[in-house]
This record gives structure tokens, sequence and C-alpha cells, in this order.
């Protein structure tokens, strides 16, 4: 890729590759964002002056000694996943913890790419990225050219508390919604053979970051037949919505009765209440030609949990403020306060189980169902990209790839003209070091705050006698501080000593 580009900011990058052809896809569209910073050397896409990763590096280790100290009872004890994620998100994209280094076959020419994270829940970059990837998967493999149709069920508060610490009933609540959806599906056309589609999505945080447990459903307006053929379902009537909410509202509450979540009696008074929290929303309907529209609801339903531009974060007063896009529904208020611990508590929240999937497959996604029911015939595709060879032989996922995709250029073109192949990935700290400082960068990551301030010691009078038989460390002298030299316990043992 020439010089050129890269000083490109990315809108302006945008502008000049959009009349080279056709529209990208909106279902990838968000990858070049979060893949830009790989290609651009720019001081103004250094992810290490944001404001969260600012803020972590100075308050993550304080956090972290809290939290392995002192049990939360909101929230309890600290998941080993969660201190896995976020020490990957601050080496996420650093060069010192780990580079890919391509060098190009004809000028010996050397182009440097960090490594990034892959976690789920905290970095942006690699969310976005892997959206993009399911998305383009999901328009092209699994769902059809029908009408689909947006499923939102939220729950009360006084149950969210349970989907908090168990990671499985969240799975177990979206069978529960796949098996009302088939119900009504087979009851309205009267066939019982009609097979539905549905993906779930599990998401957790609401506008300002709080924890909201919720699904969203991608579901196909209509039903498929055994021999594949779709039967369209038309407008659902208010009057079905409200039986349709009313009746996942009472096998869900007998649900929880079952496994001893819940007793008999507070399950029957919340069937009484009028607002019992419960609420389904209906109302998102793609059309079957809007391929477009489909791979925006994609992107919307695996979104991040927080936006990175709403993060504004003060060291003097040591306050965040993270402003929404809209206002709370409850608070009234598109903004929030938080202390540097309560920011980093409420991000945490929203980090995935581990081994727990946030997407799941029913009826006509499922694959084996799929493979059935089209088993002559492909999903409609997006019209394909004819890539380089070089990149082609990247794989799938690699930035390489996109970047072609979204904006008709290779990253792999040197400026003379040849080709940029992987000449290797170094993890080794001295290697990587070396090849910094060749190269004019920074060999070392940012610095990270310590857990707290080193206590006060006394001093000791630099003319009193040591005791006899006092042995200092090699690296320090008889002037040293004997707080420093002895371990706590033994020094009452070496004044008492003859």
């Amino acid at each position: 890729m020439d010089s050129k580009p890269c000083r490109q900011s990315l809108s302006t990058f945008i502008k000049r590759n959009a009349t080279n052809g056709a529209q990208p896809s909106p279902a990838i569209v968000s990858a070049a964002k979060a893949l830009f910073h790989k290609t651009s050397r720019s001081k103004k896409h250094n992810w290490e002056k944001g404001p969260l990763y600012v803020l972590l590096r100075e308050h993550w280790q304080r956090y972290l000694e809290s939290r392995q100290k002192n049990r939360d009872p909101k929230r309890g004890y600290l998941r080993p996943e969660i201190r896995n994620t976020f020490e990957s998100f601050l080496q996420c994209g650093v060069l010192a913890h780990g580079v890919a280094r391509f060098l190009c076959n004809t000028c010996g020419k050397q182009r440097l790419v960090p490594l990034s994270c892959r976690k789920r829940g905290l970095c942006s970059r690699c969310r976005q990225k892997n959206n993009a990837i399911w998305s383009e998967w999901v328009q092209n493999e699994v769902l059809p050219q029908v009408a689909y149709r947006q499923w939102v069920l939220s729950l009360p508060k006084c149950i969210r508390v349970f989907f908090r610490f168990d990671p499985t009933l969240k799975a177990k609540l979206s069978g529960i919604v796949f098996r009302v959806i088939t119900d009504y599906i087979r009851i309205r056309f009267g066939r019982p053979d009609l097979i539905p589609l549905m993906i779930t999505c599990d998401q957790s945080f609401g506008t300002l970051l709080d924890y909201s447990p919720h699904l969203h459903n991608l579901i196909a307006d209509g039903g498929f037949t055994p021999e594949g053929k779709f039967v369209p379902l038309g407008k659902i009537p208010r009057r079905h919505q409200k039986e349709l909410e009313e009746l996942m509202r009472r096998r869900i509450l007998t649900w929880l009765v079952r496994i001893g979540k819940i007793s008999s009696t507070w399950a029957k008074t919340m069937r009484r209440w009028e607002h019992a929290g419960f609420s389904l929303h209906l109302e998102t309907r793609i059309r079957a030609d809007d391929r477009a529209g489909l791979g925006r609801l994609l992107n919307y339903m695996r979104r991040h949990p927080f936006s990175m531009r709403g993060i504004h974060y003060n060291p003097a007063t040591q306050k965040i403020i993270y402003r929404a896009s809209k206002i709370h529904g409850g608070k009234k208020r598109n903004f929030a306060i938080f202390t540097p611990t309560e920011f980093i508590a409420a991000l945490s929240d929203h980090i995935p189980h581990r081994g727990k999937h946030e997407i799941r497959y029913y009826g006509a996604a499922h694959p084996q169902i799929r493979k059935r029911l089209f088993p002559n015939r492909s999903i409609t595709k997006a019209v394909p990209v004819v890539e380089p060879l070089h990149i082609q032989k990247q794989g799938r996922r690699a930035w390489a790839r996109w970047i072609w995709r979204i904006f008709e250029v290779d990253p792999l073109h040197c400026s003379c003209g040849g080709t940029l192949t992987l000449n290797a990935i170094v993890l080794n700290k001295e290697s990587i070091r070396r090849i910094l400082a060749h190269a004019g960068e920074p060999t070392e990551g940012p610095i990270m705050a310590s857990a707290r301030s080193p206590p006060l010691r006394p001093s000791v009078c630099p003319s009193a006698e040591v005791p006899t038989g006092t042995r200092f460390p090699p690296h320090s002298n008889q002037t040293t501080s004997i707080w420093r030299t002895i371990r706590p316990g033994l020094l009452l043992r070496v004044f008492r000593s003859p």
C-alpha cells in the first residue's frame, strides 16, 4: 500500500474510494474503522491516548487489588476472564507486546502490524471486526432472502440478578422464546409442520452501562415447510403482541419456580401486577429485498456494550462522565458520572462468562436443519469481489482482506511495486525491542500505575549500631534502612539478638 493513502484520514479515504464502484456492504463498513489504525501511522489514531486506556492504565491495578481482597456484594468475586480481558485490552494494538512483521519481496521494506487481543466485551476494535465477519457469514450462509422481524424481550428488575451469576439461564430463556414463536406460527397457519428461523443475541447493557439483560431475536417473518418453501406471516396484530407477551411472562415465571429461583407465591404476585416488567417489542421489520438493512440490524444486535466516544475522563477530578446517544427511560438523562473504580466495575458487568455462547441458532438457522431444508440450493449471496491472489491466501479473517473488500486498496502493496509478505510473528520481548529500536518506534509499552503508593517507613539514624548477625541483600549497603532490608516478622528477633 502506498504511503500517501496511509497519511489520509479515514473520512477522506472513504470519499476518494467511494466512486470506484458499488457501495461497500454495510455489514463490513464498521470493520474499516476498527482496522484503519493498522494501515495508518498518524498520531491521532494512537489508541494508547484514548480516555479508556488512560483510565485503566492509572486505576486497573488498584481496582484489581480491592476486588481480590474484598467480595463485592453486588457482583461477587472477580471472575478470571474479567482480569484476562482487561489485561489483554491494555496490550491490544501495542507494538511492544507483539508484532507481525511484513517484508517486501522486492525492496526489503518492512511494515510492523501490532497484534490484537480478540477478547469479548471490552475492546471495541476487535468486537467490530468480529461483528463484521459474523454478519457477512450469516447473510451469505444462513439467512435466505425472506422478510425478517426483530423480537426484543426485556425482563423485570427483580429477576435480573439471577442472570448475572448463572450464564446458563439465557440459553434456556431463548429456548422458551423459540417454543412460543413456534406455537404461534403453527397455530396461526394451522400447519404443525412449519419450521421457524431464529437467531438470538444476548445483551446485558442498558443506555448508561447499567446491567439490563435482554434478548435480541432475529426471526423470519413466517415459516418454512419441510420442502424448504417459505410461508410469509404478514402483519402481527396488536392484540396478538399482547397475548404473546403475556404467554412468555407466564412461561418464564413457571420456569423460574421449577428451577427454584423464585417461590410460587412470588410468581403469583408478579402475575397479578398490571405492569410486570416484561416487554416484547416487534416493530422492527426488514423486507426481503433489503439486505443492506438486514446487515445493519445484525450489527445492531451484536453492538458493543458502550461507546468509546461517550467516555470523558478528567484526571484532575478523578471523575468519568459517560454520555449516551439517547435519553435513559427511567433516569430521564443521557449521562452518568462515575468514579474510576465504579466505572471499571460497570464495564466488568458486560464481559461474557468463559465458554458461554452469546449467539444461538434455532429452527431453520440450525446447521443440521438448514442442510435438510436447503440441500440443493445455497443462500443468496452478495456480488463476489475479485481479490488478488496473494490476499485470497491470507484467509477469510485476515485484516488485509477486509481492507481490500471495503476500500479496494491493497494494504500488502509496496511503493516499489512488490508485495509485502508475512515474515514472522514476534513475541520475544528482546527481539521486539531490537526491531522497534531499529524502526524508530517506542520500545516499551505504557507504564502501569501501581496499586497504591508505598507506605511511609520510619527512618533509622545513620549513627545507630546495626545488631550483630544482621545480613543485608547484595544490592544494599550498611546504611540502608533496617525496615527495608529485614522482613517485618524477623525485626523483633533481630533486635533481641545478643
